[in-house]
């Protein structure tokens, strides 16, 4: 017993010495599957310690058991207001910051016998307006397991990921297809497989309208993905064409909230105390068109092809892990169809960075 209370405190310590995910200036959503919360008579405390780090503005939730314990948990901060809905046994919920969002309504959809295979957690819509925009968040948990193939079957798992996609995409289609909605959850599913496998295949062939800000977590290492039990990512943020933008401004973020490295006994430790998932994050710096402003000069970016107001003098492109890619001089416009998929640095004469996620 004493070993733990010494082992517990020396979690807490290292783990509120991190530096804070969410920042004043971005709008900073996480998906997080904390798996029958609560697990055990620390968890709440636990949990506490890393919203407190996380500073999020908005958290979703999926696997909660225990409404009472999920306001309790709620209870210890004044900033955030708190909404769980508890469907046989297990559920969905949200924290959101109560004075940064404006709340205009929180719903189900779904929920109706007909849609019980497809979903059985009835999506949680939150519309809400931040910095006067609009924005409609869906929380999801769509059915778990399967063998990987997709069948032509209503029992098939991967075949009940499907439909539901696409019965949430048809309606996004149809209803918000012009204002702010970001799709997201434990999806239970990969967006690296095979496409004839490939549960996601309605956003993947859609790049127009929708792109997975977590692609490059998926397709990366795997240390830093979601579910680290099995291994696999399994917890997706999907955003629609009108925060593109926002998404390739510099200070915009997604990342996987790698907590567990924080405990003596790493995800053994947090798996016990917290969930057998971690969070995952994104930061939206959020701008009302994608034209930047150097020396009072002007640049666009549209199509895969940067465009600048004068001639630029010298310009270099890096990848994340610092690798050049490309190096020219006196050019007005970078055509960056060039390169392959991925979110690269562009560095100019005039000091200024720009990040452009190429798609």
């Amino acid at each position: 017993m004493i070993k733990l209370f010494i082992y517990l405190f020396l979690i807490t310590s290292i783990s509120l010495s991190q530096s804070k995910f969410g920042t004043e200036t971005t709008l900073d959503i996480v998906t997080w599957n904390i798996q029958n919360f609560p697990k055990n008579d620390r968890t709440i405390e636990e949990v506490k310690n890393i919203i407190e780090k996380i500073d999020a503005d908005i958290i979703a939730f999926q696997e909660i058991s225990d409404s009472i314990a999920f306001y309790e948990l709620a209870s210890y901060f004044d900033e955030y207001s708190a909404f769980v809905k508890i469907n046989y046994q297990i559920g969905l919920a949200y924290l959101y910051k109560n004075k940064t969002l404006e709340l205009d309504t929180i719903y189900e959809m779904y929920t109706d016998y007909e849609y019980w295979n497809n979903f059985p957690r009835a999506p949680l819509f939150l519309e809400f307006s931040y910095k006067d925009q609009k924005f409609i968040i869906i929380n999801n948990h769509l059915k778990c397991c399967g063998d990987g193939k997709l069948e032509n079957s209503k029992y098939d798992e991967e075949n009940r990921r499907l439909q539901a996609m696409g019965q949430i995409l048809s309606y996004t289609n149809a209803n918000f297809q012009d204002i702010n909605h970001i799709i997201l959850g434990d999806l239970n599913d990969e967006i690296q497989d095979p496409i004839e496998d490939n549960v996601f295949t309605g956003v993947i062939n859609n790049p127009d309208k929708y792109i997975f800000a977590d692609k490059e977590i998926a397709f990366g290492d795997s240390e830093n993905w979601s579910y680290p039990s099995y291994p696999s990512h399994l917890d997706h943020i999907i955003i629609n064409k009108t925060l593109f933008d926002d998404f390739y401004n510099l200070n915009s973020e997604i990342k996987t909230l790698n907590f567990d490295a924080y405990y003596e006994n790493g995800f053994s430790d947090y798996r016990e105390l917290v969930s057998d998932h971690r969070p995952v994050a994104l930061k939206l710096e959020l701008t009302k068109t994608n034209t930047h402003i150097y020396n009072n000069k002007t640049t666009y970016f549209h199509n895969n092809i940067l465009y600048f107001e004068e001639t630029i003098s010298t310009i270099s492109i890096y990848n994340t892990l610092g690798k050049n890619m490309y190096h020219n001089t006196n050019l007005n416009y970078i055509d960056l169809n060039f390169l392959p998929e991925g979110i690269y640095l562009i560095i100019t004469n005039h000091n200024q960075t720009y990040k452009i996620i190429k798609n």
